[in-house]
Protein backbone atom coordinates (compact mmCIF):
# COMPACT_ATOMS: atom_id res chain seq x y z
CA UNK A 1 0.00 0.00 0.00
CA UNK A 2 2.93 2.62 0.23
CA UNK A 3 2.42 5.82 -0.46
CA UNK A 4 -0.77 5.09 -2.89
CA UNK A 5 -3.44 4.95 -0.12
CA UNK A 6 -2.49 7.92 1.85
CA UNK A 7 -2.01 9.95 -1.01
CA UNK A 8 -5.40 8.57 -2.05
CA UNK A 9 -7.35 9.16 0.70
CA UNK A 10 -5.84 12.97 0.87
CA UNK A 11 -7.07 13.67 -2.53
CA UNK A 12 -10.78 12.40 -1.32
CA UNK A 13 -10.94 14.12 1.73
CA UNK A 14 -9.69 17.11 -0.20
CA UNK A 15 -12.24 16.83 -2.49
CA UNK A 16 -15.85 16.35 -0.99
CA UNK A 17 -18.82 15.89 -3.07
CA UNK A 18 -20.37 19.43 -1.27
CA UNK A 19 -18.69 21.29 0.58
CA UNK A 20 -15.45 23.44 1.15
CA UNK A 21 -12.07 21.49 1.62
CA UNK A 22 -11.37 20.93 5.65
CA UNK A 23 -7.98 22.05 7.12
CA UNK A 24 -5.00 20.25 6.06
CA UNK A 25 -4.31 18.66 9.23
CA UNK A 26 -7.79 17.10 9.76
CA UNK A 27 -7.05 16.15 5.98
CA UNK A 28 -3.46 14.36 7.18
CA UNK A 29 -6.06 12.76 10.27
CA UNK A 30 -8.26 11.61 8.12
CA UNK A 31 -6.24 10.13 6.04
CA UNK A 32 -4.18 8.38 8.60
CA UNK A 33 -7.20 7.34 10.42
CA UNK A 34 -8.52 5.68 6.81
CA UNK A 35 -5.32 4.02 6.48
CA UNK A 36 -5.42 2.08 9.30
CA UNK A 37 -8.91 0.77 9.44
CA UNK A 38 -8.02 -0.52 6.04
CA UNK A 39 -4.68 -1.84 7.25
CA UNK A 40 -6.90 -3.71 10.25
CA UNK A 41 -9.99 -4.75 8.31
CA UNK A 42 -7.17 -5.90 5.43
CA UNK A 43 -5.70 -8.25 8.48
CA UNK A 44 -9.09 -9.49 10.12
CA UNK A 45 -9.43 -10.63 5.92
CA UNK A 46 -6.22 -12.15 5.54
CA UNK A 47 -6.60 -14.12 8.47
CA UNK A 48 -10.22 -15.45 7.60
CA UNK A 49 -9.03 -16.15 3.94
CA UNK A 50 -7.90 -19.91 2.65
CA UNK A 51 -6.28 -20.02 -0.55
CA UNK A 52 -4.86 -23.29 -2.96
CA UNK A 53 -2.65 -22.26 -5.95
CA UNK A 54 -2.36 -24.40 -8.59
CA UNK A 55 -0.36 -23.28 -12.46
CA UNK A 56 -2.36 -22.60 -15.45
CA UNK A 57 -0.74 -23.55 -18.62
CA UNK A 58 -0.84 -25.73 -21.81
CA UNK A 59 2.08 -27.73 -20.65
CA UNK A 60 4.67 -28.49 -17.26
CA UNK A 61 6.86 -25.75 -16.27
CA UNK A 62 10.59 -26.29 -15.79
CA UNK A 63 10.96 -23.40 -13.59
CA UNK A 64 8.13 -24.26 -11.17
CA UNK A 65 9.41 -28.44 -10.89
CA UNK A 66 12.92 -26.54 -10.05
CA UNK A 67 11.36 -24.60 -7.55
CA UNK A 68 8.87 -27.01 -5.80
CA UNK A 69 11.13 -30.08 -6.72
CA UNK A 70 14.48 -29.40 -6.64
CA UNK A 71 16.76 -32.21 -8.02
CA UNK A 72 17.04 -35.48 -6.33
CA UNK A 73 13.30 -34.48 -4.65
CA UNK A 74 9.90 -35.86 -5.50
CA UNK A 75 6.64 -34.73 -5.86
CA UNK A 76 4.03 -34.69 -8.21
CA UNK A 77 1.67 -32.62 -10.17
CA UNK A 78 -1.61 -32.58 -10.73
CA UNK A 79 -3.22 -31.79 -13.91
CA UNK A 80 -6.55 -30.89 -13.95
CA UNK A 81 -9.06 -28.56 -15.46
CA UNK A 82 -11.02 -25.96 -13.86
CA UNK A 83 -14.48 -27.42 -13.84
CA UNK A 84 -12.67 -30.55 -12.34
CA UNK A 85 -11.23 -28.49 -9.74
CA UNK A 86 -14.53 -26.85 -9.10
CA UNK A 87 -16.58 -30.29 -8.95
CA UNK A 88 -13.89 -31.48 -6.91
CA UNK A 89 -13.82 -28.84 -4.23
CA UNK A 90 -17.58 -29.12 -3.86
CA UNK A 91 -17.91 -25.90 -2.13
CA UNK A 92 -20.03 -23.23 -3.49
CA UNK A 93 -18.25 -20.83 -1.15
CA UNK A 94 -15.13 -21.53 -3.15
CA UNK A 95 -14.25 -18.73 -5.42
CA UNK A 96 -12.17 -19.74 -8.75
CA UNK A 97 -9.68 -17.23 -10.19
CA UNK A 98 -7.15 -16.48 -12.18
CA UNK A 99 -4.26 -14.38 -10.56
CA UNK A 100 -3.61 -10.82 -12.38
CA UNK A 101 0.22 -9.71 -12.22
CA UNK A 102 0.43 -6.14 -11.51
CA UNK A 103 2.68 -3.44 -11.19
CA UNK A 104 1.67 -2.22 -7.54
CA UNK A 105 3.45 1.16 -7.78
CA UNK A 106 0.78 2.10 -10.08
CA UNK A 107 -2.15 0.05 -9.18
CA UNK A 108 -4.01 -0.53 -6.10
CA UNK A 109 -6.17 -3.82 -5.51
CA UNK A 110 -9.35 -3.04 -3.27
CA UNK A 111 -9.92 -5.49 -0.45
CA UNK A 112 -12.33 -8.05 -3.07
CA UNK A 113 -9.70 -8.27 -6.07
CA UNK A 114 -6.04 -7.86 -3.74
CA UNK A 115 -6.38 -11.71 -3.10
CA UNK A 116 -6.00 -12.53 -6.70
CA UNK A 117 -3.59 -10.21 -7.42
CA UNK A 118 0.68 -10.37 -7.11
CA UNK A 119 3.60 -8.43 -8.41
CA UNK A 120 4.50 -8.79 -11.71
CA UNK A 121 8.06 -10.23 -11.53
CA UNK A 122 5.43 -13.52 -10.49
CA UNK A 123 4.03 -13.73 -14.09
CA UNK A 124 6.03 -16.98 -14.53
CA UNK A 125 3.72 -18.63 -11.96
CA UNK A 126 0.59 -17.90 -14.37
CA UNK A 127 -1.33 -19.08 -11.43
CA UNK A 128 -5.07 -19.81 -10.43
CA UNK A 129 -6.41 -19.81 -7.17
CA UNK A 130 -9.30 -21.31 -5.10
CA UNK A 131 -10.38 -18.93 -2.41
CA UNK A 132 -12.31 -20.14 0.48
CA UNK A 133 -13.32 -17.64 3.36
CA UNK A 134 -14.09 -18.98 7.18
CA UNK A 135 -13.63 -17.78 10.60
CA UNK A 136 -9.84 -18.05 11.77
CA UNK A 137 -9.19 -19.27 15.19
CA UNK A 138 -5.83 -20.24 16.22
CA UNK A 139 -6.16 -23.82 15.90
CA UNK A 140 -6.82 -23.54 11.88
CA UNK A 141 -4.06 -24.98 9.92
CA UNK A 142 -5.93 -24.90 6.54
CA UNK A 143 -9.74 -26.01 5.40
CA UNK A 144 -9.71 -29.30 4.76
CA UNK A 145 -11.77 -31.11 2.13
CA UNK A 146 -12.16 -34.73 0.79
CA UNK A 147 -11.32 -34.61 -2.42
CA UNK A 148 -12.83 -37.51 -5.19
CA UNK A 149 -9.17 -38.03 -6.99
CA UNK A 150 -10.71 -39.95 -9.51
CA UNK A 151 -12.74 -37.40 -10.44
CA UNK A 152 -10.13 -34.57 -10.24
CA UNK A 153 -6.90 -35.68 -12.05
CA UNK A 154 -6.69 -35.93 -15.39
CA UNK A 155 -3.32 -37.26 -15.07
CA UNK A 156 -0.52 -37.27 -12.14
CA UNK A 157 3.21 -36.50 -13.21
CA UNK A 158 5.93 -37.52 -10.95
CA UNK A 159 8.63 -35.13 -10.66
CA UNK A 160 11.18 -35.76 -13.81
CA UNK A 161 13.95 -35.11 -11.08
CA UNK A 162 12.87 -37.88 -8.90
CA UNK A 163 14.28 -41.83 -9.50
CA UNK A 164 12.31 -44.21 -11.80
CA UNK A 165 11.83 -45.87 -8.15
CA UNK A 166 9.18 -42.91 -7.55
CA UNK A 167 6.90 -43.28 -10.02
CA UNK A 168 6.45 -47.23 -9.19
CA UNK A 169 5.68 -45.99 -5.86
CA UNK A 170 3.04 -43.59 -7.40
CA UNK A 171 1.69 -46.70 -9.29
CA UNK A 172 1.76 -49.29 -5.84
CA UNK A 173 0.10 -46.41 -3.66
CA UNK A 174 -2.83 -45.68 -6.18
CA UNK A 175 -3.36 -49.55 -6.94
CA UNK A 176 -3.71 -50.03 -2.98
CA UNK A 177 -5.89 -47.46 -2.66
CA UNK A 178 -8.18 -48.38 -5.42
CA UNK A 179 -7.27 -45.52 -7.82
CA UNK A 180 -7.67 -45.56 -11.64
CA UNK A 181 -5.45 -42.83 -12.14
CA UNK A 182 -3.54 -42.01 -15.00
CA UNK A 183 0.14 -41.73 -14.69
CA UNK A 184 2.00 -39.73 -17.10
CA UNK A 185 5.59 -38.87 -17.77
CA UNK A 186 6.95 -35.58 -17.45
CA UNK A 187 7.08 -33.85 -20.71
CA UNK A 188 10.81 -32.36 -19.73
CA UNK A 189 11.76 -36.46 -19.97
CA UNK A 190 10.66 -36.29 -23.84
CA UNK A 191 13.07 -36.51 -26.29
CA UNK A 192 12.75 -32.96 -28.46
CA UNK A 193 11.61 -33.76 -32.32
CA UNK A 194 14.49 -32.18 -34.47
Amino acid sequence: MGQFLPGLFRRIIRNPPHGSAPAEARVEADAARLLKQIRAHAEADRKATFVSCWHANDGESEALWRLYCPLGSTGVAIETTAERLSVSLGDSDIELGRVQYVDFRKSFAGLHDRIFWKRSSLRHEAEVRAVFKQSFSRESTGVHRLIDLDRLCVSVVPSPFAGSWFDELIQSVAKTYGYKLNISKSELLSHPFF
